[in-house]
């Protein structure tokens, strides 16, 4: 169990576990988020923990939508975040696949997940100490990738964020 106290962040994977998995959401009308999810991110500010997030989407090398899909669903998910009280500080997001169709996004990378290159990014950008750090995905590469980082990762199975990060993290 990790302590909370500990801890300077919190990264979050995006589909599956802030948000319902719905497969390649791309639009902010899409937005289902999981139970608790906003409960959490109030709680996180509350205590002056950051909300982090890192995201692999690969509908953007599929030809499925473009960077501005992505980042118009990020500005949603930190608008409903703030009107709930809480904050996300950042979004990382990967939209490299090596099989994709779209150049320049149709490439291998340090970025996608299970590869942390995300999770360095934003430990650098914060200045986070990676033993102060959690990610929390639902994908065994998301715990794969936070762990290449140096951060803990913890396996999200579904239900209610809040009560599962209760019961995870003291």
């Amino acid at each position: 169990m990790l302590d909370l106290q500990r801890m300077d962040a919190v990264i979050f994977d995006r589909d599956g576990v802030l948000i319902e998995d719905l497969g390649f959401v791309h639009r902010p009308d899409q937005v289902r988020w999981v139970d608790g999810a906003l409960g959490l991110l109030r709680e996180l500010k509350k205590q002056g923990i950051l909300a982090l997030v890192a995201t692999n989407q690969s509908g953007v090398a599929r030809g499925y939508f473009g960077v501005d899909a992505v980042e118009e669903t990020h500005l949603r998910l930190a608008s409903d975040a703030e009107v709930a009280g809480g904050k996300i500080e950042a979004f990382e997001y990967c939209p490299h696949l090596p099989d994709g169709i779209i150049p320049p996004y149709n490439i291998e990378c340090a970025c996608r997940k299970p590869k942390p290159g995300m999770i360095h990014k934003l430990l650098a950008q914060f200045r986070l100490d990676p033993e102060k750090v959690v990610l929390i995905g639902d994908r065994e590469r998301d715990v794969e990738a936070a762990l290449a980082a140096g951060v803990a990762g913890l396996y999200f199975p579904g239900g209610n964020l809040l009560d599962f990060c209760r019961s995870a993290l003291k």
